[in-house]
């Protein structure tokens, strides 16, 4: 019975890539183990402050895009388009002030930054209806 060359290199190639991901598991488990295990317990001062101005725009600009999409489809109006226009470039400059602030110290993200972001959301979802 004659043997097929292309079979044969082609489960040789299915062995060899097998062991290679056998190989790359095994290499990784030492690295990521301990993250899995144990979590990341040392969350620094400036992370916190990060993350908290990092989500405060997220939230925000997430909203601020959706009703971008209503401006678009003309579904709001000139004033109401205004209004909200106001209300994200007040919020733009206590991102900028929360951002120069966080630079210098390690507070999180000011009383004022929450609030004008507060403020900013409700006006759109009030205007979105």
């Amino acid at each position: 019975m004659p043997v097929n060359i292309q079979h044969v290199w082609a489960e040789k190639i299915k062995m060899k890539t097998l062991r290679i991901l056998i190989a790359c598991l095994l290499m990784a488990i030492p690295v990521s183990l301990p993250l899995v295990v144990t979590g990341c317990k040392n969350t620094t001062k400036e992370a916190v402050v990060y993350y908290t101005i990092k989500d405060s725009y997220t939230l925000t600009h997430e909203a601020y895009k959706s009703w971008n999409e209503l401006v678009v489809q003309k579904k709001v109006s000139k004033q109401a388009e205004a209004e909200v226009d106001a209300a994200w470039n007040n919020y733009r400059g206590a991102y900028a002030i929360a951002v120069l602030a966080a630079r210098t110290s390690t507070s999180p993200a000011g009383t004022n930054l929450v609030t004008i972001q507060t403020e900013t959301i409700s006006l759109i979802r009030k205007l979105s209806k």
